[in-house]
């Protein structure tokens, strides 16, 4: 994907916006406990973010996000990853 330096400044912002929103989720779900009966369970959350940018396809946007998911549950879950995007810098 080829941006330009403005386009690029951008997608930056709005990639740290959604993975600024899905940390709030996360950390919620971490901060919170939740039972069964008398019993705590914890809860982690692990996140796949993806920006939808011009030409991208939402099945495309949405392998993305999911590929990111399963790096976050590979390195080690209760985390957010963003997708990475191979930028060109025009």
């Amino acid at each position: 994907m080829r941006l330009t330096i403005r386009k690029k400044l951008f997608y930056s912002h709005f990639l740290a916006g959604a993975v600024g929103v899905a940390e709030k989720i996360r950390r919620e779900f971490a901060g919170r406990p939740f039972h069964i009966g008398d019993q705590p369970i914890n809860i982690t959350v692990s996140i796949g973010v993806c920006v939808m940018t011009a030409g991208m396809s939402i099945d495309e946007c949405f392998r993305r996000a999911d590929k990111a998911l399963y790096r976050a549950k590979s390195e080690g879950r209760n985390r957010t990853v963003a997708a990475d995007e191979e930028i060109e810098l025009i």
